[in-house]
C-alpha cells in the first residue's frame, strides 16, 4: 500500500501535521477523510500509522497510532550516472528508488550529449525520487545530488569503498571479482559513462583513483539499463536479495 511524505519537523509524539504538495494530493486527489488511517513516512527511515483528525484547506492533521523503524537496504550504493537523452533520466531515478540506491548523481563526462541542467530539472528529480518512495514503500527518500564533473566525482570516492566503472573493453573483471579485492563490502560507487562511452582518459583516471573497471557481459546495454545492472549485481553480493 501507499504511503505518504511527512517532513520530520512536522510528527511530533502523538500527531502529525501533512502539509504542502502531499496535504494538496491527500484532499484534493485521494479526497482523505476524518477516520481514515495512513501509512507515512519521514524520509529518514521511520514508518507511522496515523488516524485522520482533520482536514483543514492545505493541512491534514491526525494523530500517530504507531512508529517503528524501515527497511534499509544492506549497503548505501551512489551510482554516478552521465544523463541519457531525452526522460530516460526520470525512468532511472524511478527504478533507483524501488531498487534500494541510496544516491544518484547526474554525471558531465568529455562524450556527455547533455551538459547543462537546470536547477528545476534536479527539483523534479527529486519529486520524482519522493514520489517513487511513497509507491514503493520505502521509509526513506533516495538522493538526487547536484550533477558532479567525472573527475571532480572519481576524487570523492573513500579509499576503502568498492568503485566500479563498468567498461566495454574489459573482459575479465567482474562486479563480484572486484568486490572480493575491496573485502568488506560497506558500501559502493558506480560509474556509468554516456551513450558514446567513456574516453581513455577517463578509464586511465578512474583506475589511477583505485577505481575498479568491469564487464557487464557481452550483451550491449543502454546506458541507464547498465547503471541499473551494475546496482543490482553490487546489492546482491550485499545480500539484498537472496539470491
Amino acid at each position: 500500500m501507499p504511503h505518504y511524505y511527512v517532513k520530520p519537523e512536522n510528527i511530533f509524539k502523538k500527531h502529525f501535521v501533512v502539509k504542502g504538495d502531499e496535504a494538496y494530493h491527500l484532499i484534493r486527489v485521494l479526497r482523505v477523510r476524518v477516520g481514515q488511517e495512513l501509512n507515512l513516512f519521514d524520509g529518514t527511515s521511520k514508518l507511522y500509522t496515523g488516524k485522520v483528525e482533520e482536514v483543514k484547506k492545505d493541512e491534514v492533521i491526525g494523530s500517530i497510532l504507531e512508529a517503528k523503524a524501515g527497511f534499509l537496504p544492506k549497503i548505501p550504493v551512489t551510482l554516478y550516472q552521465a544523463i541519457p537523452k531525452g526522460e530516460r533520466f526520470d525512468w532511472l531515478v524511478e527504478k533507483g528508488v524501488e531498487l534500494g540506491l541510496k544516491k544518484i548523481v547526474p554525471l558531465y563526462t568529455e562524450r556527455s550529449v547533455t551538459k547543462d541542467i537546470s536547477d528545476s530539472k534536479i527539483a523534479r528529480w527529486q519529486r520524482v525520487a519522493l514520489a517513487a518512495s511513497e509507491q514503493s514503500g520505502r521509509p526513506d527518500i533516495m538522493e538526487v545530488a547536484s550533477p558532479m564533473d567525472f573527475f571532480e566525482a572519481i576524487k570523492s570516492v573513500p579509499e576503502k569503498a568498492l568503485a566500479i566503472i563498468p567498461w566495454e573493453s574489459e573482459v575479465t573483471e567482474t562486479v563480484s571479482s572486484a568486490a572480493k579485492k575491496v573485502g568488506n563490502l560497506s558500501e559502493a560507487h558506480i560509474f556509468i559513462g554516456p551513450e558514446g562511452g567513456f574516453t581513455g582518459r577517463e578509464i586511465n583516471s578512474s583506475v589511477a583513483k583505485g577505481v575498479i573497471a568491469v564487464t557487464l557481459g557481452e550483451r550491449i546495454l543502454r546506458a541507464e539499463t547498465a547503471g541499473l545492472l551494475a546496482a543490482i549485481l553490487v546489492l546482491n553480493l550485499a545480500g539484498e536479495y537472496g539470491a
